[in-house]
């Protein structure tokens, strides 16, 4: 199966917690979806870990 609208989406998605990856959802992918949504993982990563956050703003800093 591949994946469904767009992977970097999904990563969001899975970033911010909205979806999860367990055993059973990554097995519906195929090798070449599932490096795919790797890629876009570690893309969302970065992003999270580059914003700049005030230690003062304890919301920005769970979300991070």
């Amino acid at each position: 199966m591949t994946i469904g609208g767009s992977p970097k989406k999904l990563a969001q998605d899975v970033a911010e917690g909205y979806q999860q990856c367990t055993q059973a959802t990554l097995r519906q992918y195929s090798p070449p979806d599932l490096k795919i949504l790797l890629f876009h993982l570690n893309f969302v990563l970065r992003e999270v870990r580059g914003k700049p956050v005030s230690a003062n703003d304890m919301e920005a800093l769970k979300e991070k």
